[in-house]
């Protein structure tokens, strides 16, 4: 999690936390290298934002070494003719939970509290939607139900899975 900004000896903002992103990309250090854009995935640093529980965050750009004749960069500020520093979120959130789950014909067995189907080729359904309008998908699994003496391991032969009806409705 980002510690909250502290103000240092000259009054300027400092992030005091781990560098959470690099980059080796270099451009425009005189000819044959041309100005242009350079990038690093800050994905955790925004993740930590979210959470964040001060109304202002902080991102700082520096090199590896700053004594390093070679290692400055100049960036554009948000106040540039041109060459805006841009930071680019996209957001999506987990889709919502599904309505309206249906399996038919089906039966719930007053003992176990389990839905079988009663039918050799049942039909699955589900509502399902995603908040931020995404197309998704709803995918259903089917399992044996384990019959008497099938759960758990049990001393003896190896046996071969019985056929089972599912019992009639109530």
């Amino acid at each position: 999690m980002p510690l909250p900004p502290t103000r240092n000896h000259s009054t300027e903002l400092v992030e005091e936390a781990p560098t959470p992103a690099a980059s080796t990309q270099t451009k425009g250090s005189g000819s044959g290298c041309e100005d242009g854009w350079v990038s690093a995935d800050i994905t955790n640093l925004a993740r930590a934002w979210a959470t964040n529980p001060y109304n202002e965050s902080i991102l700082g750009v520096r090199a590896a070494d700053e004594k390093h004749p070679y290692a400055w960069k100049r960036f554009s500020s948000r106040n540039a003719a041109s060459g805006v520093p841009v930071i680019s979120v996209t957001y999506n959130r987990l889709p919502a939970t599904p309505s309206a789950v249906k399996l038919d014909p089906s039966a719930t067995n007053t003992f176990n509290k389990r839905t079988y189907a009663t039918s050799s080729t049942p039909t699955f359904s589900a509502k399902v939607t995603d908040p931020d309008g995404g197309t998704v998908k709803a995918q259903f699994e089917v399992t044996a139900d384990p019959g008497p003496g099938d759960a758990g391991t049990t001393p003896g032969p190896a046996r071969a899975p019985a056929s089972r009806r599912a019992p009639p409705p109530r």
